[in-house]
């Protein structure tokens, strides 16, 4: 379990960067707020580096609040991805204490070491609390200090136990040479490091830790110096390494100088001791005279080792192309000693993620690029083509255009895909309840044909489902809720979605391109009041609405892509009478509803996802008995025109004189308009009105001509 306010408070004054990586807004003016969408409603302000924001629509908060809204997490959560963020260490719970088992059972040293761990305790350590630290260790049940011992690998080679009174000693089988004490897990640093600080015993090394900005580790003693400085040096060639000694003054010579200047010396690193004229560590140092003045005498006494004629050791230099593994055969300009900023070369660089630390993917569901924190993905973004430029030009690849870098960042994620919607859904298992089949009579209220409402039901679910698990299958019907306005028609659709930008609304009058991009990613769009079914012809909203993917230019990319539909439509409107085409109605599943229960839909969600996959695998998605109903339905949705008063007394419907055939001309003529003086809005509004009494668009040939008009189907 992370602790949140320690979570927040290392997060302090660094919200901006945080959120910006988690593409959450910081625009400090007025904006759409990135939790509730309201327009213009929202702004980051920052104050006393919180990562406060206010939004006049969902309130005010901190940093942690926005998160927790955006990504729709409990605090716990949340702070995890905060941790992810910023590469924090957050303290493990503490463990039972277990008895030790003999050593005698355990041959190899790494399961002793283990052995130990989990035997031991998380307390504070009687020992590192008379050097002044405080904290978490674990601890032995004689209250004795357990400190593992690693390599530059990440391998367990012994442990260090300190007893209460100071008094150290290896545990037996312990390989001390090149392994340390670190104060963070080697694995953390993801291959890359820049500074590393070697100490001799561990409480200097979370004392230097307190005031020093690296990776700090402790040798054990003295001796041990030299080799690990030299086991860092060859792992990490760049980096800068730092020996911070212990002053061992004293009438036969100084151990910890001379330590701490041959293993500077070896790795072209830098020392550094307490100033005194007696025997002091850094421990030492802060206890006697406080933190501020530690962190001061530290850097002023960080120096160069010097040579046998007194002048400074000539620093090993540093070539600026070897911070790549040698396998990857990345060309070397000859003139600057840098890595060469070939198409070949970025993509070898860019693939190595252990180096970059940017490991890139491509999510098919929501049809973007993504970008590995921890144990998240998120959307690649320009900062993160910025971050990556400058982390390649820290690597020794310098001036790679961002052009190029976003073009090759596009071909790695692609080449390791992976389905976020495909993998929610199928981690999910159902107990069993079913919750579908009265699913808007349960959770919205729906009243009428109980039947037909279960239909629509089942079929909105497996639909779902059906989307989720194969792209593009055909689910062109729209369930559509009525009911007055301010009931929460929209919120409870929204909660229907599993992920906080499932879901989008839409609106049919825009372009085809703006709507493609609006429900990339998308399980639910809403089609908030029909809008657009009476400005688009009717052929041309069936066209959009049973469309099983888009095709459209993405941003930043030259050529087309097709995206498979992973979402269905569900309209929402006030009004009761909206059908207004005949031949397409079928299309339409018009249910009315009244109360939303929101909270009961957010908290069954996962459950009804999980029953709907199983209902698709056994059925596939349930369209029929939804259609056949819906027939019935239909009627008491239909718009009425105006003109279908005349015509069916014209076309005499009802009797057994009905018309089979009539002409367009005749029936234009019957309302008053001449053929010559229509247009396409008065062909479609007929076309409308003859199908609502079964016509259909015909021709026949009448006293040796060609006419044009409807038969009776």
């Amino acid at each position: 379990m992370f602790n949140i306010n320690n979570t927040c408070q290392q997060a302090r004054n660094q919200w901006e960067f945080i959120l910006n990586q988690l593409n959450i807004s910081t625009n400090r003016k007025e904006s759409p707020c990135p939790a509730c969408g309201g327009n213009t409603r929202y702004r980051f302000d920052d104050k006393e580096g919180r990562g406060t924001y206010f939004c006049s629509h969902c309130g005010a908060g901190d940093g942690l609040s926005i998160v927790m809204k955006v990504y729709k997490l409990n605090a716990q959560e949340a702070a995890k991805m905060i941790v992810d963020v910023l590469g924090l260490q957050q303290e493990k719970p503490i463990q039972p204490i277990k008895p030790i088992q003999p050593t005698k059972l355990i041959a190899d040293i790494a399961d002793k070491v283990r052995g130990l761990l989990k035997s031991a305790k998380k307390a504070e350590s009687i020992y590192l609390k008379s050097k002044g630290l405080t904290g978490m260790y674990n601890i032995l049940n004689d209250g004795s200090l357990l400190l593992p011992l690693t390599t530059v690998d990440g391998v367990i080679t012994g442990a260090q136990i300190i007893k209460p009174d100071g008094e150290k000693r290896l545990i037996s089988g312990t390989k001390k040479k090149s392994a340390f004490i670190p104060i963070k897990e080697i694995n953390e640093l993801n291959g890359y490091v820049d500074t590393i600080i070697i100490t001799e015993g561990y409480a200097t090394a979370l004392t230097v830790d307190m005031v020093a900005d690296g990776y700090v580790v402790a040798a054990v003693d003295a001796g041990n110096l030299l080799s690990v400085a030299e086991a860092f040096r060859q792992k990490y060639p760049n980096a800068d390494i730092y020996i911070a000694g212990d002053n061992d003054v004293s009438n036969d010579g100084n151990v910890g100088k001379d330590a701490a200047e041959k293993a500077a010396k070896a790795v072209g690193g830098k020392f550094s001791l307490p100033k005194t004229d007696y025997q002091c560590d850094w421990n030492d140092y802060f206890q006697a005279k406080g933190i501020e003045e530690l962190e001061r005498e530290f850097n002023a006494n960080l120096r160069i080792p010097l040579n046998k004629a007194g002048r400074p050791a000539s620093k090993e230099k540093k070539s600026k192309a070897n911070t790549f593994p040698h396998e990857l055969n990345l060309k070397i300009n000859e003139r600057t000693g840098e890595y060469d900023t070939n198409l070949k070369n970025i993509q070898k660089a860019i693939k190595c993620h252990d180096v970059t630390g940017f490991q890139f993917s491509y999510d098919k569901f929501k049809s973007a690029e993504m970008v590995r924190f921890g144990e998240h993905w998120i959307e690649i973004n320009d900062n993160t083509i910025t971050n990556l430029r400058l982390r390649l030009d820290e690597l020794g690849m310098p001036k790679v255009r961002q052009d190029e870098v976003r073009r090759v960042v596009n071909c790695v994620a692609e080449e390791n895909s992976f389905d976020s919607g495909i993998d929610w859904i199928t981690s999910l298992v159902w107990d069993g309840k079913p919750r579908v089949k009265n699913f808007f009579i349960q959770y919205f209220s729906a009243k009428g044909n109980a039947e037909y409402i279960e239909a629509v039901s089942e079929y909105t679910w497996t639909a779902l489902a059906g989307r989720m698990m194969k792209p593009a299958i055909k689910a062109d019907m729209v369930p559509i809720l009525n009911s007055i306005q301010g009931k929460q028609k929209s919120t409870g659709i929204e909660e229907m979605c599993p992920f906080p930008d499932a879901f989008t609304t839409v609106d049919l009058t825009k372009g085809d391109d703006d709507l493609a991009r609006r429900i990339k990613g998308c399980v639910i769009a809403e089609w908030e009041e029909l809008r657009g079914l009476s400005g688009r012809s009717s052929d041309s909203t069936k066209a959009f609405i049973s469309a099983k993917s888009d095709r459209w230019i993405p941003k930043y990319k030259e050529f087309a892509v097709t995206n498979p539909r992973r979402l269905i439509f569900i309209g929402t409107t006030n009004k009761k009478e909206v059908l207004t085409d005949c031949t397409g109605n079928r299309r339409f599943l018009p249910v009315d509803v009244y109360d939303v229960h929101s909270r009961e839909i957010a908290s069954d969600r996962d459950q009804l996802w999980a029953e709907a996959l199983v209902l698709f695998k056994e059925h596939g998605i349930l369209w029929q008995r939804a259609e056949e109903l819906a027939r019935e339905e239909h009627e008491q949705y239909r718009v009425r025109d105006s003109w279908e008063d005349d015509l069916s007394e014209y076309l005499e419907i009802g009797t057994r004189k009905e018309l089979q055939f009539v002409s367009t001309e005749a029936l234009f003529s019957r309302l008053g308009l001449v053929v010559g003086q229509t247009n396409n809005f008065h062909a479609e509004r007929l076309k409308n009105v003859m199908g609502v009494f079964g016509y259909e668009k015909g021709r026949k040939r009448i006293d040796g001509k060609q006419k044009y008009g409807f038969s009776k189907r």
